[in-house]
């Protein structure tokens, strides 16, 4: 488990990662370096490391108002059965202030939090156990989510994932400037498979 805040001073971060104290898990950590300063060079390697080239990926992510202890649980229930011991899971908490639209903006949803699950292998063979896993582990957790991040979440699978990236007025106003914009369809807007 690894807790990353940004802030404007270290006591500010601090009192950010406050909440992680009341985590079931913070408990069985291995290691615990608590209010560490983390240039962003580091933090991109740190990611780096977790996502390493020439591995097959499946993400999708979830935004969530639901309490952060009983999202965890649940996805940690299906987390101890991950074929892979690559795979990795974020949960990211929105502290930023609303976002004023722009004239020409629809911007996508938002939420408390932010659940990205990606499940990460090496070998072809290992696709479907891996596919069934990931799958299986978002659709448990689709009860808590209020929409998706539009630029990691399987649209393909589960087309109708485009529309629930954005509010519904946004939705419309996106196809608004769409006809605006794109009167010919240059873009691709048909998220169904095939």
């Amino acid at each position: 488990m690894s807790g990353t805040a940004f802030a404007e001073s270290t006591s500010a971060a601090a009192a950010m990662l406050r909440l992680l104290d009341s985590c079931p898990l913070a408990g069985n950590c291995l290691l615990r370096e608590v209010t560490l300063p983390t240039p962003i060079e580091t933090l991109h390697d740190m990611n780096a490391s977790s996502m390493p080239g020439e591995h097959r990926y499946l993400g999708d992510t979830l935004w969530t108002n639901s309490p952060p202890a009983r999202v965890l649980a649940a996805s940690g229930e299906h987390f101890m059965h991950a074929p892979s011991s690559k795979s990795i899971e974020l949960f990211a908490f929105s502290t930023g202030a609303e976002r004023s639209p722009l004239p020409d903006c629809a911007y996508s949803m938002t939420g408390d939090a932010l659940l990205l699950c990606y499940a990460i292998w090496q070998q072809p063979e290992d696709d479907a156990a891996n596919a069934e896993w990931h799958r299986a582990t978002i659709a448990a957790l689709d009860k808590y989510a209020v929409g998706h991040y539009v630029g990691e979440s399987d649209i393909i699978a589960h087309p109708g994932r485009a529309e629930r990236s954005y509010s519904k007025p946004n939705w419309e106003r996106l196809n608004t400037l769409r006809e605006k914009y794109d009167p010919d369809g240059l873009f691709h807007a048909d998220f169904s498979p095939g």
